[in-house]
């Protein structure tokens, strides 16, 4: 079995936002950023073609819109979740106690003095990320439980890791020379 501990941070939760934008997401964030991309790129060909210099400008906005727009999606993220915390003084204050084991996730939520347990099944994980500090681990299509490394003895990484694996193709596992390593008493 594994244990973890999380309390909730402002700063842990943009940074999954930000992940789960640009990353997570995929092609999803970037679709109309290509859709731009390509329009611009004709619309020069069309203006080097027809010689028409009302054309470039079309195509140089079309290109900046291109490059633009994952940023401004960061921007107004980052605005709706400063606007969604402005007033809760809450969210920082609930703990999350995690134990892992072959059958799945149970995790236990505190705030307030109330206390909810949940069992979740590696069945209804939809997908695990595990990035260099942190794992993500999507229970919906955009809720993740957040669970820092360094919540996690450093002998139960491996054994965590090994229940991740279990999931598949939905555990994105860093891929680092380090990871080829295998565990104590496990052969390569």
């Amino acid at each position: 079995m594994v244990y973890a501990e999380y309390q909730n941070s402002i700063i842990d939760y943009k940074r999954f936002c930000r992940f789960h934008l640009l990353k997570a997401r995929g092609i999803k964030t970037y679709i109309f950023s290509l859709l731009f991309f390509v329009f611009g790129v004709f619309f020069i060909i069309m203006a080097v073609t027809v010689q028409n210099p009302a054309l470039y400008g079309v195509a140089v906005i079309l290109l900046g819109l291109a490059i633009a727009l994952p940023f401004l999606y960061l921007w107004l993220q980052n605005v709706k979740i400063n606007k969604r915390f402005r007033g809760d003084r809450l969210y920082e204050k609930i703990k999350h106690f995690f134990v892992f084991s072959e059958n799945g996730l149970h995790l236990t939520i505190k705030a307030k003095g109330k206390e909810e347990d949940y069992e979740i099944p590696y069945s209804q994980m939809l997908r695990v990320y595990e990035r260099n500090d942190v794992f993500y681990i999507y229970i919906g299509a955009m809720h993740a439980l957040i669970i820092p490394k360094s919540a996690i003895r450093e002998d139960q990484k491996g054994e965590l890791k090994g229940y991740f694996c279990l999931l598949g193709k939905r555990f994105k596992g860093n891929q680092k020379l380090s990871d080829n390593i295998p565990f104590d008493g496990e052969d390569k």
